[in-house]
């Protein structure tokens, strides 16, 4: 008896599964929506970069870096590096430097009527104005059994608060979509020990000021110390962004947070005067964490492999109390040796951001960067 060859019909026509043209058809369509879920899913996440520099205004294209999934620019409001100090915006106190901040909203607001275009935002101090010689408006901190006078104003001082939300109020008269408040809006453990700040002490705890404990960690005076400055930060920062808001509503305003905030709490209330989830409390829009791994890694004294895992408990810290409000920065060159970091190790970090982070700034960034920028936002895709 001859054995008879198997044959297999691949489309049945009876049994269990029978073939359906209109049934293939509706297969693919799903297959084709599920495929199109994903990748939106994938690619919704907002790009922003930082630059540090003032000569990009003939090389920005906002249509063409929106185009290549770059949605924020973040320029400087302000020079306090080196002579000559000032703002880069019209105001009623001190030296306007140039018209690089005209010309970046000129080009943006005509890129705006041409087709869709990166947004705008100005990044804005608000208490190192080094070069004020109002010196009335000075903080003091106390270093080495001394007070000493420093160059930034004073947050326990009513006349200084006043002349840092004037200014931000008049960076918002400017065609902006949003601020982004420099990481000077903290009182350092040192810090805020004016004679205002020593009557603010006085006020709310009904006792003498007394420098020596309130730096010194662990006691009544320190920890009572710690409360204030922190409710006179989030007091300020909510006067700020109300200024903002009133003179335009549509601006959205940001603050830069310090990378031990959110999971070494008791770091950023003794250094800087921050908890994150009472800034979450306030009218702040979104909080961008200065998660600069080099930095970290060269602060925290860390292996490679031990920084990409700290890397990663902050961000996902952070996320845990700040939600969508979130903005991941990534650090683009060594604040050191000047050097900008690989692709491979952007990319390295960028992987371990969770994907429900939807917003991620690079920074610093050059004009010269900007392909490079490009090619880690397609390869992260």
């Amino acid at each position: 008896m001859r054995l008879q060859p198997l044959r297999r019909n691949i489309f049945p026509t009876s049994g269990t599964f029978s073939y359906n043209p209109t049934r293939i058809v509706w297969i693919a369509v799903f297959l084709l929506l599920l495929t199109s879920a994903l990748i939106s899913k994938r690619s919704n996440r907002k790009y922003e970069i930082q630059f540090f520099d003032t000569n990009i205004s003939d090389y920005i294209d906002f249509n063409e870096l929106k185009s290549d999934r770059i949605d924020n620019i973040i320029i400087r409001t302000f020079e306090n590096r080196n002579p000559p100090k000032g703002l880069l915006f019209q105001n009623s106190d001190y030296r306007e430097l140039g018209t690089f901040l005209k010309r970046m909203v000129a080009k943006r607001q005509i890129a705006e009527k041409i087709d869709n275009s990166s947004t705008l935002w100005g990044w804005m101090i608000s208490r190192n104005f080094n070069w004020i010689q109002q010196t009335h408006l000075y903080d003091q901190r106390y270093i080495d059994g001394k007070l000493e006078r420093i160059p930034k104003y004073d947050l326990f001082n009513e006349a200084a608060v006043q002349k840092i939300v004037e200014i931000y109020g008049e960076l918002a008269h400017h065609a902006l979509d949003g601020i982004l408040i420099q990481d000077d809006l903290i009182i350092k453990y040192n810090e805020g020990m004016s004679i205002h700040g020593n009557r603010w002490f006085r006020r709310e705890t009904g006792i003498p000021a007394n420098l020596q404990k309130m730096i010194r960690k662990g006691n009544y005076y320190n920890r009572e110390w710690v409360k204030i400055k922190k409710k006179r930060v989030i007091a300020v920062l909510n006067r700020i962004v109300d200024r903002i808001k009133a003179v335009n509503p549509r601006i959205t305003v940001g603050m830069n947070l310090y990378y031990e905030t959110p999971l070494f709490i008791d770091r950023g209330e003794l250094w800087y005067a921050h908890n994150l989830s009472e800034l979450l409390d306030s009218r702040l829009d979104l909080i961008y964490l200065m998660s600069y791994q080099n930095q970290i890694q060269r602060e925290m004294k860390t292996s490679e492999k031990e920084n990409r895992a700290l890397f990663k408990r902050i961000v996902e810290a952070a996320y845990r109390l700040a939600g969508d409000r979130l903005v991941v920065k990534i650090q683009l060159y060594d604040w050191k040796s000047g050097v900008r970091i690989s692709r491979r190790r952007a990319l390295a970090y960028l992987k371990l951001i969770p994907r429900k982070v939807k917003r991620i700034c690079f920074t610093p960034v050059k004009r010269t960067d900007l392909k490079f920028v490009k090619k880690i936002i397609r390869k992260a895709r």
